[in-house]
C-alpha cells in the first residue's frame, strides 16, 4: 500500500474525528489492493456507511488539502422483509455519485460530514440475527416463493442455520420439512434434513426446476386444484 494514500486516510481521520465518534464508525481503505476508495466502518464491519470517497487517478499524490478529482457515492440500501417471521434483506440500488473535491479542504470536509449525518448507518454482513445480506438470497426467494406458497399454507421461515442463510417450510400434507439453504454461491435443498439436490444460487431457473421437480417426484398437490 502507498504512503501517499496512508496519509489521506489520517486526514480523514482527524477531520472528520467528531462525526464519526458518534457514528461509532471509523474511516478505513476498503479497496486496498486499488487503493481507490475511503469507506466508514465500525471494527467487524458489521456496520457501515453509504457514503465513500473515490479517488479520480492521482489524487492521493496530491498536495495536503487539496481534495480535487475526488468523487463522493452514495449507496442506496433499503432493508426490506422477506418470509414469513421478521427477516429483512439488503436490497441495494443504483448509487449516486457526485464531484466533492477542491482545493478548499473546508469546503470538502464539510460536505462529507453533512453527508454522512444525512444518510443513515447500514447494517450489513452475517452478524444481525434478523438480516440477510445477500442479493442472491432475495433473487432465490423470489424465484420459489410462489411455487412454495402454491403447496402449503406453513409460513416461509428465514433463519440463519450454522452461519448459513436458508429459507424452510412444511408441506401441506406430509409435513415434511424442506429448506433451501445458500452457503457460498450454490442452493442446496434438504427434506427432513436429507440432501436432495444442490444448483448454482445465481442460476434462478435452475433452482425453480430443482424444486419443482421434487414436487412432481413427491406426487404433491397444488392447493388451488386439489391435485
Amino acid at each position: 500500500m502507498n504512503f501517499p494514500i496512508l496519509e489521506r486516510l489520517a486526514e480523514v481521520q482527524q477531520r472528520l474525528a467528531p462525526v464519526l465518534s458518534e457514528l461509532g464508525l471509523k474511516a478505513k481503505i476498503t479497496r486496498p489492493m486499488k487503493a481507490e476508495c475511503i469507506g466508514f466502518l465500525n471494527d467487524d464491519g458489521s456496520l457501515e456507511h453509504p457514503v465513500r470517497l473515490l479517488f479520480g487517478s492521482g489524487v492521493p499524490s496530491k498536495t495536503k488539502g487539496d481534495w480535487s478529482g475526488t468523487r463522493m457515492r452514495v449507496s442506496q440500501v433499503v432493508e426490506q422483509e422477506i418470509g414469513d417471521n421478521g427477516w429483512k434483506i439488503n436490497c441495494y440500488y443504483d448509487p449516486e455519485e457526485q464531484e466533492v473535491g477542491g482545493a478548499d479542504a473546508d469546503e470538502f470536509f464539510d460536505r462529507i460530514e453533512a453527508a454522512l449525518r444525512r444518510y443513515p448507518v447500514i447494517r450489513s454482513g452475517g452478524r444481525h440475527n434478523n438480516l440477510i445480506d445477500q442479493m442472491f438470497f432475495r433473487e432465490g426467494f423470489t424465484a420459489v416463493e410462489d411455487i412454495i406458497r402454491g403447496i402449503t399454507t406453513s409460513p416461509i421461515n428465514v433463519e440463519r442455520v450454522d452461519g448459513v442463510a436458508s429459507m424452510s417450510f412444511a408441506e401441506e400434507y406430509s409435513g415434511d420439512i424442506w429448506r433451501i439453504t445458500f452457503p457460498g454461491n450454490d442452493a442446496v435443498l434438504t427434506i427432513n434434513d436429507k440432501h436432495q439436490g444442490t444448483v448454482s444460487a445465481l442460476n434462478r431457473n435452475a433452482l425453480k426446476m430443482m424444486v419443482f421437480k421434487k414436487i412432481e417426484e413427491q406426487h404433491i398437490p397444488r392447493l388451488d386444484l386439489g391435485y
